[in-house]
């Protein structure tokens, strides 16, 4: 989604705009000492966008009761069911005892 609405604000929105909506002309994009082809408004722009698109989704996802049914409540029971064989696991004998007598 990032690189997206990159995309698409250095597409539709002109360098003109971005100086009258800032008050000053856009700053070149930097990235770990490399000069990005967008500016630094519309990596945070995108950065704030594709962030909450984000957390959106998660939202939506877990609210959503046909994505619970289909995802979520499957991997509920099979975490169940592995935590309910090792608990019967380490409850039987089947783990051997530690031996006491130094090794040689």
């Amino acid at each position: 989604m990032f690189a997206y609405f990159c995309a698409f604000e250095s597409v539709m929105i002109p360098g003109t705009m971005l100086e009258l909506w800032t008050g000053h002309p856009p700053t070149p994009g930097m990235l770990m000492g490399t000069e990005l082809p967008v500016s630094d408004e519309v990596m945070y722009t995108s950065l704030f966008l594709a962030a909450f698109s984000a957390v959106s989704f998660a939202a939506a996802s877990v609210n959503d009761p046909r994505v619970r049914e289909s995802f979520f409540d499957p991997l509920l029971r099979e975490v169940t069911i592995t935590i309910t064989a090792r608990n019967l696991y380490d409850a039987s004998d089947a783990v051997p005892e530690e031996s006491t007598s130094p090794a040689s």
